[in-house]
């Protein structure tokens, strides 16, 4: 899966890969209490919640995104 961000790709690989290879390990190093606040299935939109801590700065950040999914 490819990310787009306000309609730009924003990563380089896919999530999958990012994930898989470690290249997030120092940025983001744990995704935790996500609430899925709502989800329209015939959309494919989603709004989510979320805090992704940063281990290595000490520092955490709450989010709140609005997701597109297509071909799942």
């Amino acid at each position: 899966m490819t990310v787009f961000e306000n309609g730009m790709q924003s990563t380089k690989t896919d999530c999958k890969k990012q994930f898989e290879s470690g290249q997030l390990r120092n940025i983001v190093s744990r995704i935790r209490d996500r609430r899925f606040v709502a989800v329209d299935r015939e959309r494919g939109i989603v709004f989510a919640f979320g805090f992704f801590d940063h281990e290595s700065i000490n520092w955490t950040w709450q989010i709140a995104e609005l997701f597109k999914i297509e071909k799942a």
